[in-house]
């Protein structure tokens, strides 16, 4: 079963030509793969939690270390 959006982007997709079709789907593809891998991360990271193993965090030091990650890599 796919969404009314999903069924007119597909159907649209259609109407181009082939090699616009194969680039879409390959960029839809992508997508998909990307969702399933974040779902399945999630799910190690949730049973992880379930399981106790999770540790406590001090959320300014992480931020401070995205930032400096950030800053770094600019």
């Amino acid at each position: 079963m796919t969404t009314k959006t999903l069924q007119l982007a597909m159907d649209k997709a259609a109407e181009l030509p082939r090699l616009a079709q194969e680039e879409i789907a390959r960029e839809v593809l992508e997508r998909v793969n990307t969702i399933e891998q974040t779902r399945a991360a999630l799910k190690v990271g949730l049973d992880e939690l379930d399981a106790g193993l999770g540790q406590s965090l001090d959320v300014d030091e992480f931020l401070s270390s995205a930032r400096r990650e950030h800053e770094a890599e600019n």
